[in-house]
């Protein structure tokens, strides 16, 4: 006779895995640790879950969704750097002071995973896009020098996104850290294409 799965159970075994997750990112979290946080045998884990990605994928896809939804809706802007800016940093904070932990582990993830499918390099690919439309829109001879200055600078803005907020600190912190870096480096890039 089958044994019935139980939501205690997969709860520990889900908030066990956070806990791991954010302590040791997904390439080094292990199951076996996993386990003995949910005080589960590494076996029942697997009744719930065939294997860490999936895991791991369940703990962050609401998350996931929700920032690819963000990004996809500041690349489809037409407004203002200054307004898609501050649009993305109250999304991002809002996600962030709803469920911190998740949103740190899928932030720190990149590294681990498929490069396609990563929160960083969506930001870093949004981004560049971006400031590639906007320097092409001022000034005249776009050239290979001006992408690769938008795609550098794409990467250290997603890069410092990503150190901000893995950095500890309440929902205020984070906005006002977030809100200093960006101006800063959008008015470096605004005076650049000047």
């Amino acid at each position: 006779m089958p044994q019935v799965l139980k939501e205690e159970v997969k709860k520990r075994i889900i908030d066990s895995a956070i806990r791991v997750f954010k302590k040791d990112n997904y390439r080094k979290a292990s199951m076996n640790e996993i386990a003995k946080y949910a005080d589960v045998s590494v076996g029942n884990i697997y009744r719930y879950f065939d294997n860490k990605k999936n895991l791991y994928d369940y703990i962050v896809k609401d998350i996931y969704k929700k920032l690819t939804e963000i990004l996809e809706f500041c690349q489809n802007k037409d407004d203002s750097i200054d307004l898609m800016i501050e649009n993305c940093i109250n999304e991002f904070v809002d996600m962030y002071s709803k469920d911190k932990d998740v949103f740190i582990i899928l932030i720190n993830s990149d590294d681990d995973l498929d490069e396609n499918q990563t929160i960083i390099s969506s930001i870093r690919n949004i981004l560049s896009n971006n400031l590639i439309t906007v320097m092409k829109k001022r000034r005249e001879n776009f050239t290979k020098d001006d992408e690769i200055f938008c795609k550098t600078l794409a990467v250290a803005v997603a890069n410092g996104v990503r150190y901000i907020v893995t950095e500890d600190g309440s929902g205020k912190k984070l906005e006002k850290r977030l809100r200093f870096y960006l101006e800063f480096m959008k008015r470096s890039f605004i005076n650049e294409i000047s």
